[in-house]
C-alpha cells in the first residue's frame, strides 16, 4: 500500500492522473516547500508530524487538512473541525505543528526549527543547546582543528621551507623556519 506524499491518502484513492499530478508536485504538506529541500530524514520527520496532526482528540476521528496562511507568516497546513455551531462558525481551523522530541518539553517548533529538524533530530532550540556536548567542546581550539604537527611549506620569496601558526596572536603572521 503506498501513500501520496501531497496529501498522504492512499494510491487506490486517487485517480490515476491525479496520483500522476501529485507523484510529479511532490510538494512538503507540512511546510509547503519542495521535496528536493528535504533531506530523506525531515521529509519522514515532517510526514509524521502531518499524521499525528490529522487526528482531533477532541472528535476522536481524523480531520481533513486545509493550507492556511496566518497573518504574514508561511503558508502551513491546518486541521478542519467541524463545530457544532451556525454557519460561517461552524468550521475551526488548528494549524499543525512539529512538536519538540524531548518528552519532558512541551514546546513546539517554529518554522526555522522544523525547516531543520533533521540536524536538530527534532528537538527545539532550547532542548538542543541543553544536550551533553561532544568531547572535542572540552579541547582546546587548536587540539581540535589544528593537526599534531604541522607541515612545513616553501617560502617563494625566500626559498626555505617555513611554517606558520594560524592560532597566534600577532599583528601579522609570523614564520618559523624548518631546520
Amino acid at each position: 500500500m503506498s501513500s501520496c506524499k501531497i496529501c498522504h491518502l492512499d494510491s487506490k484513492k486517487h485517480s490515476k492522473k491525479m496520483w500522476a499530478l501529485h507523484q510529479q508536485a511532490q510538494i512538503c504538506t507540512l511546510c509547503q516547500k519542495n521535496a528536493s529541500e528535504h533531506s530523506a530524514k525531515l521529509w519522514e520527520m515532517h510526514k509524521i508530524a502531518v499524521e499525528k496532526g490529522k487526528f482531533c482528540p477532541f472528535h476522536k476521528k481524523i480531520e481533513k487538512l486545509y493550507p492556511i496562511t496566518i497573518g504574514t507568516a508561511r503558508a502551513s497546513i491546518a486541521r478542519v473541525c467541524k463545530l457544532n455551531a451556525a454557519l460561517p462558525f461552524d468550521i475551526d481551523f488548528v494549524p499543525i505543528h512539529m512538536h519538540c522530541s524531548n518528552p519532558n518539553c512541551k514546546l513546539y517548533l517554529s518554522c526555522i526549527e522544523e525547516d531543520r529538524a533533521d540536524v536538530l533530530d527534532g528537538f527545539c532550540l532550547k532542548c538542543f543547546r541543553e544536550l551533553p556536548e561532544l568531547d572535542t567542546a572540552h579541547k582546546p581550539l587548536r587540539e581540535v582543528y589544528e593537526p599534531n604537527k604541522i607541515k612545513p611549506v616553501l617560502n617563494i620569496w625566500s626559498g626555505k621551507m617555513v611554517t606558520w601558526d594560524p592560532f597566534e596572536q600577532t599583528d601579522y603572521r609570523k614564520t618559523k623556519e624548518v631546520n
